[in-house]
């Protein structure tokens, strides 16, 4: 039952960094600047970070433990910079192009890729490596 209270946490937090955190300049910006990506991904990853810290604590975590949270974060991170600076583009391109469909078929494609990279990093080296 915890894992599942985590995940659904995770998800929320996904939103709130992908989306309420994600200023104007982000949006507009992340597709053609590796620079506006950087700020997008950094504000995208805090509330992870905040929940990690949480997780830190609540669950007690030993000295060589603590190293997962890190590793959590600094992955995802990279999982998500490598999914947006893909898709950020293609869709840039696709709404340019009045590709409508295509376009929002490539906002689900990310919002999956998205979800599938923190799930799964939080069950591998949260639930497989601590067992």
């Amino acid at each position: 039952m915890i894992l599942g209270i985590e995940i659904l946490i995770l998800c929320i937090f996904h939103f709130v960094g992908d989306f309420i955190l994600q200023t104007d300049e982000m949006a507009i910006n992340k597709s053609s600047s590796n620079k506006w990506l950087t700020k997008h991904v950094n504000a995208y990853i805090t509330p992870f970070a905040l929940f990690y810290l949480a997780y830190t604590f609540i669950h007690n975590l030993t000295w060589h433990e603590i190293a997962l949270p890190f590793f959590a974060i600094i992955i995802n991170f990279l999982l998500h910079w490598i999914v947006d600076y893909n898709t950020s583009r293609a869709t840039t391109r696709y709404h340019q192009a009045g590709e409508r469909s295509k376009f929002f078929k490539m906002i689900g494609f990310d919002q999956l890729l998205h979800h599938l990279s923190f799930i799964t990093i939080h069950i591998i080296l949260f639930e497989v490596v601590n067992g």
